[in-house]
């Protein structure tokens, strides 16, 4: 199955929460038991710095209900203050318990800068 292509906004100092469900081409929830989700975003693609970094490994995203495929993608404010406006290049991966690794969803993030401080 081809990444979706998704657009998302971060609002600079505010706290980012998405949640996500994973279904199969049928449109079946794909069970997330054992799964790792990670997710990065950079500047730049090729860039060596990951500005968002983010996994069920470490922190930052969480299998809400594992049956039913669905995570959330969270960012405190502090996280994202310490971005700066502007567009990041971003993917989502799925790795499952054999090791397979799948790219859900890909995209631009628009960083939407924080005025009140």
């Amino acid at each position: 199955m081809t990444a979706a292509t998704h657009k998302f906004t971060i609002e600079q100092g505010a706290t980012f929460l998405t949640e996500i469900q994973y279904k199969d081409s049928n449109g079946v929830a794909v069970n997330l038991t054992g799964y790792i989700i990670r997710m990065q975003a950079r500047k730049h693609k090729r860039s060596n710095t990951a500005l968002i970094d983010v996994s069920t490994a470490t922190s930052g995203v969480t299998i809400t209900d594992a049956a039913s495929g669905t995570f959330e993608v969270k960012l405190t404010p502090a996280e994202t203050a310490a971005l700066n406006g502007g567009v990041l290049y971003y993917d989502l991966e799925l790795v499952d318990t054999s090791g397979d690794v799948t790219r859900l969803i890909q995209g631009n993030i628009n960083v939407s800068e924080e005025v009140t401080r």
